[in-house]
Parts: structure tokens; C-alpha cells; sequence
């Protein structure tokens, strides 16, 4: 991602770029994102708790933290 990044820098439509490289460049770059996501805030539903895998990286005050679930504050 970053070797390429003078690749696509302005998208201008007069300057000619490999869509394809392109398209192929924001799915790598979003699957990576998915991964780093879930290596950091990844979580598991213990009776009904959520766990996080990773507890360091959330902010956690007197034991409670605002979690975002499908789209929801919770």
C-alpha cells in the first residue's frame, strides 16, 4: 500500500490509472483494516457479557465501556 501510494494520489481523470490496481489496492487496505480491527477490539459473549480479547485497548471505567454493537451504542 505504501510502495504505491504516488499511484493514485490525486485520482484526477486526466491522469491515467490502473482501476483495477486500484480497486484491487481498497480491498487489500479495507481486509487489513477488518483484521487490525478485530486484533485490537476483538470481543466474546460470556453470559451475556462482552469480553474483550484485548481489554488494554478500550476504554474501561469503573468496569463499564461504551461499545458499539451492529451499528448501536450499547
Amino acid at each position: 500500500m505504501w510502495a504505491d501510494r504516488h499511484s493514485f494520489h490525486h485520482l484526477r481523470p486526466s491522469v491515467e490509472s490502473d482501476h483495477l490496481k486500484l480497486e484491487e489496492t481498497a480491498r487489500n487496505t479495507l481486509n487489513l483494516l477488518n483484521k487490525l480491527e478485530q486484533d485490537f477490539f476483538g470481543y466474546t459473549v460470556l453470559e451475556g457479557l462482552v469480553v474483550p480479547d484485548h481489554p488494554e485497548y478500550w476504554s474501561i471505567k469503573d468496569g463499564e465501556s461504551l461499545v458499539f454493537g451492529g451499528g448501536q451504542t450499547t
